[in-house]
Parts: structure tokens; C-alpha cells; sequence
């Protein structure tokens, strides 16, 4: 309790201090060099209402006028307030929870609370606009959030709710469009980093541009030798292991003329518990070797001044190796998407976005029955089509009234077709603020994996059917130059619940009963000057499903967080962020609702405090004649919290550790 009290005065005193040295006369020279600050190289944010976002209706449209909930974390936000990897950036965003289980480690970005098993196939992961998931599992995302560079992006843009209409599977809660930067002039950009745990890590970003070809190019490397992990496992077995990580990535972005081409491979090598939530019984430490591929092409043509099509073609690959001779496993997919999508503007008033798309899913899991010590096929090869169509439409009746609609209709082998509808509308009452009300369906279509698994420890079923969301959003917003302010509310119900049960220790999936989850949802950005910016969130969600049984998805209720982030005109920024997550809901067992076994902590309430400084060269000395050199320091966990998560996926223990203690990392990087 003193602590929280503590970190609230704290984060009180600097916030008074940061406004109130905004507010204090800026001397002409300060002020000459704050408008000679080359915005985009020093991270600076010039205003808030000229936010663009692109996810809810695949062209760029205002924030305020997007068919969805959304938040943007752009580039500068980014910068300001630091972190390791894209887990550290999501975590701070209103509504979102990172977690992770014994076996897929940072794996999951829950949205609302959604947390039912441990791989993220009820968030779809978007790469500029394009679908990057994998069909083994539908959710094995670790090789993208520990290993995406930072350096690479542009924007983070969260969809909040179902984003199905247009996307399709997985897009059940939340979407995550990752936009990349598209650097407009020859730019090289190196940078080494050192820190806790034994990391090192280091990154190059380049940039060409000749005529009508552009390319931008991002390499990562860290290394991590971990933190110490003790747990007690289902066994009761206690264990003290390194708990570490070696990333590596490439990053692409280019066109030419009218094509686009955009890649990405994340490779994540990442100590774990095992496949299930007990320790190596030789003394041994299990490993875990995953792979993520994406590539995608694309084309534009024009047929008018309004109208013009887009056609994708989009590759995704994935692959896992566990790291251990007596049962070596090799788990894979590859899918082929191609789209087309036709952008018509018959009139101002009326936007109509159409398309047509086909899927190709191919991949195999070959292993070594942990029982048996035979070779076996955990998940069989397949090759399967699926098919969509899609069309979504805007039309404003009144300058101040935009009326939103549109369903996919999508087809499963075994399985009918169904269509996922939306609708909505977007009020603006004056300049600055509206309302949205809006109403969508999504699905998720079950895994290979949760289909046709067949080991002793696990077993799938052929018969799943797609799990289906209806969620009603409502939304409350101001934004003008200085601020930006929401205050939301959403209501979702789950039919078909997919939910995985262990039954004499292995696991079975069904389809199961509803969920309903209800929620609010407050955010604001406040920049009272070029120099200081502040950002606040808070959300609460409850869930409920049809035996009664409230937040048995063991995600915190309730979050709070904030920060403060403040530039100089000499090239010192200071940004720190905290975020407090409420205590978890008691972990019960899925059938009998009975507590789990406690051989570890319990999970409690934590605050996840986080700071960054840095320091641009260039503008500390005023000089143009040394190279653009950077320093920064990112600390993170400074209150040095114990943080355990609830073991959610087998429910056979009450908790697991969930990330280190305090660490800081020192990032030197040099621009050309």
C-alpha cells in the first residue's frame, strides 16, 4: 500500500513540475531552436487532431471518423517512452494485457480481457494492412512481439472489438496493424544496446531511394541470458532456471511505381517449462524455437478518379522446433492469401469498399510421443481452401452524420457459410467531439491443431465449429489540436466458446457454452506544448459465462495507466510510464469451477514502472558537424515487482512468474 501511495506522489510531483517549467517564458534563443527542431528526426509530435488511422476501412480516414474503437501509438510515443519489444509498447495501451503461459512465453496481447487459452487467436495481427497469422495453431505470435524492430514502424494502430467484416478469421477482439516507415530520403541508422540479464542487442535500419523505387530495410538482434525463474510445477517439483531469449528479425518495405512489397521473418528462441507445466525430469531446460515468415506484393490499379483496386498476393510461414534430441519436434504451415479489393467513391457522400479473396492453408506437426518415444504425427498433413467476400460502406447524409454497414461472408470446409454483419454510426456534434455507436460480428475458425492433434497429451477435435462475437461499442470523444479524450463502453457476447479441458492430464477441446463481457474504456492524450505530452488510461472489464461463473478468464479487471514524457530544446527527453493491473480473478478449473492447486504465489495486483531518458548530440552541443548520435536509457519494472500470472491454460497450478525484476538497457545509436 505505501508503495502505491509512494509512486502516486511521485508521479504527481513530476507531472506539477513538467507543467509547470511548459508554462514558464521561453527565452527567444530556446525558442529560436525549438522551431528549428527537424520534427520527424527528434521525435517530436506537432498536434494531436491530425492523427490518421487506416485499419477500420483500409484507406487512410481521421481518427474520428473510423468505424472502430481505436488507439495510435505512433513513432514519437514509441521513442519517448522506450521498451525491448513490442510486448513492452502494447502493454501500455488502454484495455491490453500481456501475458504468456509455461510453454508460448509473451505470446498473448489480450484485448478486453479475453484470455482462454495460450495461443492469441482471438487478435489478428496485421502487417500494413495485411493478415499475418498461422494456421497450425492460430496464434503463435511470440516470434513477432519479441522479436518486430522497433526501428521499423511508423504507427501501432489497436482496433478495440471485432474487425472480421474486412479481415476475417482472429479478428474476434482486437486488430494490431503494424505500419511500417516508409523513410523518404537515403537514411542509415545503427544501434547497440547492452543491459540486465546479460543482453546485448544490436540493429541497423537503411533506407534507399532512386526515382521511383523505395526501399527500407530493418535488421534486431538481442540476446538475452534471462532472469531467474523459480516455480513449483504440477509435479510439485521447485526449479530455479535462467529464464532467457535470443531474437533475430529483418524487416522490409518497398514499391515501385504502383507495386508495394512488404516482409518480415522474426526467428525467437526462448527458454520454457515444456509443453506442459512441469519441469524436465532430467535436470535438463526446455527450449523453444519458433519461426515467423510473412511476405506480401501488392498492386493498384486505377479505373477512375473514383475508383481503383488493390490485389494482394500474401505469404505466411510458420515453424517450431523444440530444442530437445530424445523427442525433437517440427511443427509447420504455409499459406497463400490472395485478395482483391475495389476502393469506390461514387459520390462525396458515399464510400464503398468491396472484395473477394481466397485461402490456401497447408502444414504438418511431426513429434515423439512423450510417452511412448515413437515417432508420431501430432497434427497430420493438411491442405485445405477457404473463400471470402466482403463489402463495407460509408454514407453521409449531413456533414455531421456518417452511417456505417457491411458483412463478410466466408466459407470453411465442413461447414456452411457464414456471414459476419456490422453496422454503426458516427455523430459529430461539433468540431471537436461525437459519439460513435456501433454493432459487429466476427468468428474464429478452430486451428489445425485444435482440430486434428493426436498425441497422448493432447487431442483434437475434427468437429469444432467456428466460435462466433457480436460486441456493441459506444464511444464518447473530443480532439483538437492539444487534446484527445475517450470514453467508451463496449458489451460483447461469445457463442461456441472454444475452451481446452484436461482430463487425466490430457487435453481435450470442445465447443462450449457463451460468454458475455461487458466493459468502459477511458483514454487521453493531453500536449500542452510541443515539448510535454501526457498520456492516461483506464478500463474495467467483467465477464460472465452461461454457468454463472464470473472472469474465468483470469486477466486483471481493472488497469490504470499513465505517463509523462518531456523534451528540452537541448536534447534531453525524460519520459516514465506506469501501469497498475489489478489483481486476477482466483484461477478455478473449467468444469467444476473448484480453486486449482497453490504451490506458487498467488497472482496479485502490480504496477509496471517503466522510465526512458535520452540525449540527441546534435542538439545538446547546436551542431550540424558531428554525427546524429543518441543515447538512451531504459529502465524497466524500476519498483521491482514480483509479477506472476495466472496458469490459465492447463489450470493444473494457481500461478506461474511472469517477467523479471528491475533491469535497465542502454541503447548508443549513430544516424547517417
Amino acid at each position: 500500500m505505501k508503495k502505491k501511495y509512494f509512486l502516486l506522489v511521485a508521479y504527481a510531483t513530476f507531472l506539477g513540475q513538467m507543467t509547470a517549467y511548459a508554462q514558464t517564458d521561453t527565452t527567444q534563443a530556446d525558442l529560436q531552436k525549438l522551431l528549428n527542431i527537424d520534427f520527424e528526426d527528434t521525435q517530436v509530435r506537432k498536434s494531436l487532431d491530425a492523427t490518421k488511422v487506416e485499419s477500420a476501412s483500409k484507406s487512410k480516414e481521421n481518427l474520428a471518423d473510423a468505424a472502430g474503437l481505436l488507439t495510435v501509438i505512433d513513432r514519437q510515443e514509441m521513442a519517448a517512452f522506450g521498451g525491448n519489444d513490442l510486448s513492452d509498447v502494447l502493454n501500455r495501451v488502454v484495455g491490453m494485457y500481456m501475458a504468456g503461459s509455461y510453454y508460448f512465453p509473451n505470446n498473448m496481447a489480450t484485448i478486453r480481457g479475453d484470455l482462454q487459452t495460450h495461443t492469441a487467436s482471438h487478435v489478428l495481427i496485421l502487417i500494413d494492412g495485411r493478415p499475418c497469422r498461422e494456421s497450425f495453431y492460430g496464434g503463435v505470435d511470440l516470434a513477432i512481439f519479441n522479436t518486430f524492430p522497433l526501428e521499423a514502424l511508423e504507427r501501432i494502430e489497436i482496433i478495440r472489438g471485432p474487425g472480421s467484416v474486412l479481415y476475417g478469421t482472429n479478428a474476434f477482439t482486437g486488430v494490431i496493424n503494424l505500419i511500417m516507415k516508409q523513410e523518404h530520403k537515403n537514411v542509415t541508422k545503427v544501434s547497440t544496446q547492452v543491459g540486465s540479464f546479460g543482453t546485448v542487442g544490436a540493429s541497423l535500419l537503411q533506407s534507399q531511394q532512386k526515382e521511383d523505387f523505395k526501399l527500407t530495410s530493418a535488421v534486431r538482434y538481442f540476446n538475452q541470458q534471462g532472469w531467474d525463474l523459480t516455480a513449483t510445477d504440477a509435479k510439485g517439483v521447485t526449479k530455479t532456471v535462467n529464464y532467457g531469449q535470443q531474437n533475430l528479425s529483418v524487416s522490409m518495405l518497398g514499391s515501385y511505381k504502383k507495386i508495394s512489397f512488404r516482409g518480415f521473418y522474426g526467428n525467437s528462441l526462448r527458454d520454457v517449462i515444456g509443453e506442459k507445466p512441469e519441469w524436465p525430469s532430467d535436470g535438463t531446460t526446455n527450449k523453444l524455437n519458433t519461426y515467423r515468415a510473412f511476405a506480401d506484393i501488392g498492386y493498384r490499379h486505377d479505373f477512375s478518379s473514383k475508383w481503383y483496386a488493390t490485389h494482394n498476393f500474401t505469404l505466411n510461414g510458420f515453424s517450431q522446433r523444440s530444442v530437445r534430441s530424445d523427442r525433437p519436434v517440427h511443427f509447420f504451415s504455409n499459406d497463400g492469401l490472395l485478395e482483391v479489393t475495389h476502393f469506390i467513391r461514387p459520390t462525396e457522400k458515399v464510400n464503398i469498399v468491396a472484395g473477394l479473396l481466397a485461402t490456401r492453408l497447408t502444414g504438418r506437426g511431426d513429434a515423439v510421443d512423450k510417452n511412448t518415444n515413437q515417432p508420431t504425427e501430432f497434427v497430420k498433413a493438411y491442405d485445405e481452401w477457404r473463400g471470402a467476400a466482403y463489402v463495407q460502406a460509408d454514407y453521409r447524409p449531413s456533414a455531421h452524420l456518417k452511417l456505417i454497414a457491411g458483412a463478410q461472408a466466408n466459407k470453411v470446409p465442413s461447414f456452411q457459410a457464414d456471414f459476419a454483419p456490422r453496422w454503426g454510426l458516427i455523430a459529430n456534434l461539433n468540431e471537436a467531439t461525437g459519439i460513435k455507436v456501433l454493432y459487429g460480428n466476427a468468428f474464429k475458425s478452430a486451428s489445425q491443431s485444435e482440430r486434428y492433434s493426436n498425441i497422448s497429451s493432447n487431442v483434437g477435435n475434427p468437429n469444432l465449429v467456428p466460435e462466433t462475437v457480436g460486441t456493441f461499442d459506444a464511444q464518447w470523444f473530443y480532439q483538437d489540436l492539444n487534446y484527445q479524450l475517450a470514453v467508451g463502453y463496449f458489451n460483447s457476447h461469445q457463442k461456441n466458446t472454444l475452451v481446452r479441458k484436461t482430463i487425466n492430464g490430457i487435453a481435450y477441446y470442445f465447443n462450449e457454452g457463451t460468454l458475455n463481457s461487458q466493459g468502459v474504456e477511458v483514454e487521453a492524450k493531453i500536449m500542452p506544448t510541443q515539448q510535454l505530452t501526457l498520456t492516461l488510461s483506464s478500463s474495467y472489464q467483467e465477464n460472465k459465462n452461461d454457468k454463472g461463473w464470473y472472469n474465468m478468464n483470469t486477466t486483471p479487471n481493472a488497469t490504470v495507466k499513465g505517463g509523462v514524457s518531456y523534451r528540452t530544446t537541448n536534447g534531453l527527453a525524460v519520459s516514465v510510464f506506469d501501469s497498475w493491473f489489478s489483481k486476477p480473478a482466483t484461477l478455478r478449473n473449467a468444469d467444476t469451477g473448484a480453486d486449482v492447486t497453490t504451490p506458487n504465489p498467488t497472482a496479485q495486483a502490480f504496477h509496471l514502472l517503466s522510465a526512458n531518458v535520452s540525449v540527441d548530440f546534435q542538439q545538446l552541443f547546436d551542431t550540424k558537424k558531428i554525427p546524429a548520435l543518441n543515447l538512451a536509457c531504459y529502465a524497466d519494472n524500476l519498483l521491482n515487482e514480483k509479477i506472476y500470472t495466472p496458469e490459465f491454460s492447463r489450470r493444473n497450478i494457481n500461478s506461474l512468474p511472469l517477467r523479471g525484476g528491475r533491469a535497465f538497457y542502454f541503447t548508443f545509436a549513430v544516424k547517417f
